[in-house]
């Protein structure tokens, strides 16, 4: 009997990693043992910077964002330290985009920090600024609370007056469906014999 090799399945996976190591230099691109070698570190290395390149933007956001609060008068972490008494939160990217692109807001960010560092900005002013801001949510919830919070002896009537209209439910109308079949049936055996 011949041997089996099912070469057919081993060619094809061996040019599936022949095809992504393509462009490599030398053996590298077409030696099989070299080829899966190098195909299998560059899975590594992709893994590994996968997760380096989220720390290197955030080094690249601070960076951009000291730079900026610098020639406003401020640094880095007396920026961010004023932003977290203000209660602002704005995430690295946002600020750092806001201090390339638009300076003028940054300026108005930086001032926000400034004020809550000196102690101007009190939790219940940063809650009223952020309702002005969003006052459709806060319709929507006010609306809803009213509602759930009835009082317990109007809740009680509203509730008595609607279980007997559901009591009244029940009508003769399954009975006639029941009794039309049963006579649809006895026609067909007539039309039998």
């Amino acid at each position: 009997m011949p041997r089996s090799v099912n070469a057919v399945a081993s060619r094809a996976r061996r040019k599936k990693i022949l095809k992504q190591t393509k462009g490599n230099y030398g053996a590298r691109r077409n030696v099989w043992t070299v080829a899966k070698n190098t195909y299998e570190k560059g899975l590594q290395y992709s893994y590994r910077d996968r997760k380096a390149k989220k720390r290197n933007f955030r080094s690249l956001w601070i960076q951009r964002i000291n730079a900026a609060a610098r020639i406003e008068g401020m640094s880095y972490s007396q920026l961010m330290g004023g932003l977290k008494k203000a209660y602002v939160d704005i995430d690295r990217k946002a600020l750092a985009y806001l201090a390339v692109e638009h300076p003028e807001a940054f300026k108005a960010v930086v001032q926000t920090a400034k004020d809550g560092l000196a102690g101007k900005v009190t939790k219940v002013e940063a809650s009223a600024k952020a309702e002005k801001k969003a006052p459709a949510k806060a319709k929507k919830e006010e609306a809803s609370k009213p509602a759930a919070k009835k009082a317990p002896a109007k809740a009680k009537a509203e509730d008595a007056e609607k279980k007997p209209a559901a009591k009244k439910a029940p009508a003769k109308k399954p009975a006639a469906k029941k009794a039309a079949p049963k006579a649809e049936k006895e026609e067909p055996k007539a039309e039998k014999e």
